[in-house]
């Protein structure tokens, strides 16, 4: 069973996303073990995560969206 609103059918947009992000990963992955010159820190990597985040909360800034652990 589907769920639809107007035209979209949410199942279908939900696994295309996840599609589109699992391909994303694998790529990077691949970038990141064929080039030695790109080294990401855990603060290079916080920077990615409250960059996205930030990004998250202007596109959707309804939902109130938080990092889990915050309240």
């Amino acid at each position: 069973m589907s769920i639809k609103i107007g035209n979209v059918d949410l199942m279908n947009e939900v696994v295309d996303l996840r599609y589109q992000l699992l391909r994303t990963q694998l790529i990077l992955q691949k970038v990141l073990d064929n080039n030695s010159t790109i080294k990401l820190s855990r603060d290079d990597m916080q920077k990615i995560d409250d960059e996205a985040f930030k990004k998250l909360k202007i596109q959707f800034p309804e939902l109130g969206i938080e990092k889990k652990g915050k309240s």
